[in-house]
């Protein structure tokens, strides 16, 4: 199969897997529909690809876990073109929202929380684990999550991680209009165990300390790049203010690339 068709594939098993209206809320209360996967499918596009090249150039014969692997696009890829193995880790209350996908694929996902708890596989059990989209998330020390994966892969093991450029031209000009870029409180935190419950990106990084923590963490540099977490707006998506100075940024990060939006990171396991 080649990669086109799949993602038409994907694309067709959305609309039949997600409701058209409605659709169950996840924990930060959005509601998981057809057109919320679809887009996800579409604002993720550039990243999976980049995820899915360099996992490949890895190699064909590794054992993958994706934590955090949510609706698993570049899982599947991997698994139905290149024919990896691949296990995903998820919350227990994610599961049934997020991974109906990868499951139908025949992609095991087990339940954890990552840094939380111990990850339930043995010591040194992978060859590669992504952390894709998931640093900025953790409400506890990033050290904690990176020591975490550093106990399951195996010796020479690799981490592949992306996580958003907080140094990124966006929030560069958002500073400059004076414009705060970290997400404001809810106004209302009845209810909630702790108000940063409805914080999406509790922390985000910049390159240099994002390469120090890695490196503290046990792991040596193999690749380190500034990326664009996409590159082509979303099918049928109108072209508003807020889309059209998205598009104006990138021939700017194309020629200064610290300033794109996504830093992608390969790290190996250090003894």
């Amino acid at each position: 199969m080649e990669v086109k068709t799949l993602d038409r594939q994907l694309l067709d098993e959305i609309a039949r897997t997600y409701p058209e209206e409605g659709g169950t809320p996840d924990y930060w209360g959005t509601l998981i529909n057809r057109a919320h996967v679809m887009r996800y499918f579409s604002l993720s596009f550039h990243r999976n690809r980049e995820l899915v090249k360099n996992v490949v150039q890895l190699g064909r014969d590794k054992k993958i876990l994706d934590a955090g692997i949510s609706y698993g696009f570049a899982d599947i890829t991997l698994k139905e073109i290149y024919g990896f193995d691949i296990t995903g880790l998820e919350l227990q209350e994610n599961i049934g929202i997020y991974c109906q996908l990868p499951i139908a694929h025949g992609i095991e996902v087990i339940a954890g929380q990552l840094g939380k708890e111990p990850c339930p596989v043995p010591d040194g059990s992978f060859d590669i684990v992504i952390l894709s989209e998931v640093l900025e998330h953790l409400r506890i020390s990033p050290m904690t999550a990176l020591r975490e994966i550093h106990r399951i892969l195996k010796p020479g093991g690799y981490l592949i991680l992306t996580t958003p450029n907080t140094a990124r031209l966006s929030n560069l000009a958002k500073l400059l209009l004076g414009r705060n870029i970290i997400e404001a409180f809810p106004d209302d935190d009845s209810g909630l165990e702790h108000i940063t419950d409805k914080i999406s990106h509790i922390r985000e990084y910049t390159m240099s300390e994002l390469k120090q923590l890695i490196k503290r963490a046990g792991y040596r540099i193999v690749r380190a790049k500034y990326s664009i977490a996409q590159d082509r707006l979303p099918p049928r998506e109108r072209l508003g203010r807020k889309k059209l100075a998205r598009l104006a940024l990138l021939p700017v990060c194309a020629v200064v690339p610290r300033f794109r939006s996504l830093l992608f990171i390969v790290g190996q396991r250090s003894g």
